[in-house]
């Protein structure tokens, strides 16, 4: 193996964070603790932070003011100064996948070529064990005889799905997903939200960015209501369905599920 991963273990920790962009708060003093395993559903209008603080997790985002920790490390910590990342952050990467709305495969690559490719250059694994990790996961989320198919030939949902086997390919501990199903139809909502629900089991920490409310009632152990860059309700998934406490949530999921 080429480097061995800092994170032995999925907590994820949020002490006082903010984040701003040109001036403009986002997240506005966050104090999370996930537990490793754990299924959060981050829920919220848009505009409220979650995305943000998703993408603060793995460093795409620098805070301003506060720490993160994966894993028991020190990720983000703006005692630091300008930037707040600590200097394994590419190795502590390794442990944190993210899946996001757009698919992001690679055109060109076959479908088993584009879940090799990290693994064998991140990770530094045979080819051979690579394609067997793949064909492994492919085979998981339904997608085996897709194999040598390119990115173009799949539909939207397919493609989400080879983005979530290539994600899980890497073994991470914390599995971030932020908005997958929002540009499919239902039947491929459906799909990609069976692989996630499937994944749940494996005891990785998924934190979800989520507009199904299904998938966060009945799938998620907890969901956390953002409203406008603060953590305005925290509680048991079914808790926060059943009895919000929070008038914005109440508000939010009335909304939301006279949608549904």
């Amino acid at each position: 193996m080429k480097n061995e991963a800092l994170i032995h273990d999925g907590t994820v920790s949020f002490k006082g964070v903010w984040k701003d962009f040109g001036g403009v708060p986002v997240l506005r003093g966050i104090d999370l603790d996930i537990a490793s395993g754990e299924i959060l559903a981050l829920l919220g209008q848009s505009g409220s932070g979650k995305t943000t603080l998703l993408r603060c997790v793995n460093g795409l985002e620098v805070i301003q003011k506060g720490t993160i920790e994966v894993g028991g490390e020190l990720i983000q910590d703006s005692a630091k100064g300008k930037n707040s990342l600590s200097s394994d952050i590419a190795q502590i990467r390794q442990s944190i996948g993210i899946v996001f709305q757009q698919f992001n495969l690679f055109p060109h690559m076959t479908v088993m070529e584009n879940i090799c490719v990290a693994q064998i250059k991140v990770l530094g694994r045979s080819e051979e064990i690579a394609r067997d990790r793949a064909r492994s996961l492919l085979d998981r989320v339904g997608l085996l005889e897709k194999a040598e198919s390119r990115p173009l030939q799949l539909s939207g949902g397919q493609q989400q799905r080879v983005a979530i086997a290539r994600t899980l390919a890497m073994d991470p501990r914390v599995l971030l997903l932020d908005e997958v199903t929002s540009s499919l139809d239902p039947q491929m909502t459906n799909d990609v939200l069976r692989v996630i629900g499937d994944v749940a089991k494996d005891g990785i920490t998924l934190i979800v960015v989520t507009h199904e409310m299904g998938f966060a009632r009945h799938v998620a152990n907890r969901a956390v209501f953002m409203h406008e860059g603060v953590v305005a309700e925290d509680a048991p998934a079914k808790e926060l369905f059943e009895n919000p406490q929070n008038e914005n949530t109440k508000k939010f999921l009335a909304a939301v599920l006279s949608h549904q």
